[in-house]
């Protein structure tokens, strides 16, 4: 009877394989979906991605690549004739086009720098890409011998803009310097491009960007380059930027002036020619996550954190009548609308279903499966899961958790607790059924042999405000948890604790 109730239950080797969807993007006639599917080889120790793609009814799933590499990023052209992607299959990241109808994907990059981001022009005869500088020949040497030792801030390579002819595969370097660009969009004419400039590619200098256009007719020779015009210059992050479609503005993700990483990233419009950048998501008091404009331009789409869900939300290009467009116990993510925005795809996952590809309606959230990658999953055993909520003795903030209970509880009964406390500090655990670093805690395998697993989201937790996310600020302290869980049947964590300090 044990080894019937063990083979229902998730296992190690269920957390790590479990195919994980990502990145469904329309087709710009709305009929089909492309999307990723990460797997784990086993036998090569690797996850490799791939392009899949289904009709919107789920219908006449093909796969599109295989690789043994990663695959990512999908595009469509915008005439629908095309995917670009990203591809580390040859050693470095590169271009990667296929024929949605059939046939080999071919390489269309033949760079000697690592590629990243990249975006269509509007006419589907160029692409904008960001590559990072070729490593030197002294660190070429280094890595053939295996000398992997470095400084960090030392031998940093810049990253800068490109665009590609796709039909003749000329390559145009748009910037050059002791800078570094990333995240490309054009404007709706294909005249201009925005860009987030920073003062190299460290990571610290994600927190000292700004927001620049270029012309995209006039290239970069070696000895001068285009002319960036400033749009949005301040302190702190400003990145994202993405043109309105009629062009008159910029929407883009800000600190809003603030040098702090412990401000929330909020939404802001600006003119296209630069000026006083508009808050938007001000009554979201969060940080979206990614975002589309309306094909009006009066409106704009975004998706982020909900205490511990994740939802799509909608807000007026004048920071007014602010909504959101789903309500479920989920996390609602990689989502992206079809052209007449009617219909949005995204992929799904509550606590007791794995994560799949889904589409629905704008005006009525009803989702309709389009993948199932993970139905086999989906009779499994589990824990009961709970979310409970007390309050901080300190300032009243209430707090929230996830309470897995052992398979077989028996109320009345005590169990040995493991809490688990995030990182971050502004990480979360959510209401997903992997759930954040789930492939490290394995809350489902410990319940599976008589734990229960608490998952606290203690001040400082992104997801929830600003108010909370920096509410430990020079207050950091170790949550050590429980000795055990208590009898009580409603779980309270006010039983018995050790310490509550930050939480």
């Amino acid at each position: 009877m044990l080894s019937l109730v063990l083979a229902a239950t998730l296992s190690i080797t269920d957390y790590a394989t479990m195919p994980i969807p990502s990145s469904p993007r329309f087709s710009p006639d709305g009929k089909r979906i492309v999307y990723v599917v990460t797997r784990a080889d086993l036998d090569r120790s690797v996850y490799d991605s791939n392009l899949w793609m289904a009709g919107v009814d789920g219908a006449n799933v093909v796969r599109l690549t295989r690789s043994n590499g990663n695959d990512s990023d999908p595009a469509w052209s915008p005439d629908g004739k095309q995917i670009a992607f990203v591809s580390d299959r040859e050693s470095r990241n590169a271009l990667w086009m296929l024929d949605p109808n059939g046939g080999e994907p071919w390489k269309l990059t033949h760079e000697t720098g690592s590629i990243s981001n990249f975006e269509w022009s509007p006419d589907s005869k160029s692409i904008a890409f960001v590559m990072s500088d070729p490593v030197s020949a002294e660190q070429e040497r280094r890595k053939k011998e295996r000398d992997d030792v470095h400084v960090i801030g030392e031998e940093l390579r810049q990253s800068h803009l490109y665009i590609i002819d796709v039909g003749t595969q000329s390559v145009r370097r748009m910037t050059r310097g002791e800078f570094s660009v990333d995240h490309p969009s054009w404007s709706p004419d294909g005249k201009r491009i925005v860009v987030e400039r920073m003062p190299t590619s460290a990571p610290n200098d994600y927190f000292r960007s700004d927001l620049y256009t270029l012309l995209t007719d006039v290239p970069c020779d070696a000895s001068a380059c285009p002319s960036m015009t400033p749009i949005v210059v301040r302190p702190g992050t400003d990145v994202h930027g993405r043109f309105s479609p009629d062009g008159r503005w910029i929407a883009f993700l800000s600190g809003g002036g603030v040098f702090d990483w412990l401000h929330e990233t909020e939404l802001y419009v600006v003119p296209s020619a630069g000026g006083t950048p508009r808050l938007l998501s001000r009554d979201y008091n969060r940080s979206p996550a990614a975002f589309t404009w309306s094909a009006d331009s009066r409106s704009i789409y975004f998706e982020g954190a909900w205490n511990m869900t994740s939802q799509l939300f909608r807000v007026g290009a004048d920071g007014e009548n602010f909504s959101r467009v789903t309500y479920a116990e989920s996390l609602v993510t990689d989502v992206d609308m079809n052209r007449d925005q009617r219909r949005f795809a995204f992929v799904q996952q509550t606590i007791t279903t794995p994560p799949e590809v889904y589409v629905s309606d704008v005006k009525t959230f009803a989702p309709r499966q389009v993948t199932h990658l993970n139905d086999a999953y989906r009779d499994r055993t589990l824990g009961a899961t709970r979310v409970i909520r007390w309050k901080n003795p300190k300032d009243g903030l209430e707090i929230e958790g996830l309470l897995t209970l052992p398979i077989g509880y028996e109320p009345g009964k005590r169990y040995p607790l493991l809490t688990f406390v995030h990182g971050g500090p502004a990480s979360r655990f959510d209401r997903g059924f992997i759930g954040y670093l789930g492939y490290l805690y394995m809350p489902h395998v410990l319940a599976a042999n008589g734990f229960a697993v608490l998952r606290p989201n203690p001040r400082g937790t992104g997801g929830y405000g600003q108010k909370f996310r920096e509410a430990n600020r020079n207050d950091w302290e170790e949550w050590t948890g429980w000795t055990s869980m208590p009898a009580s049947t409603n779980c309270s964590p006010t039983a018995s604790p050790i310490r509550n300090a930050s939480g």
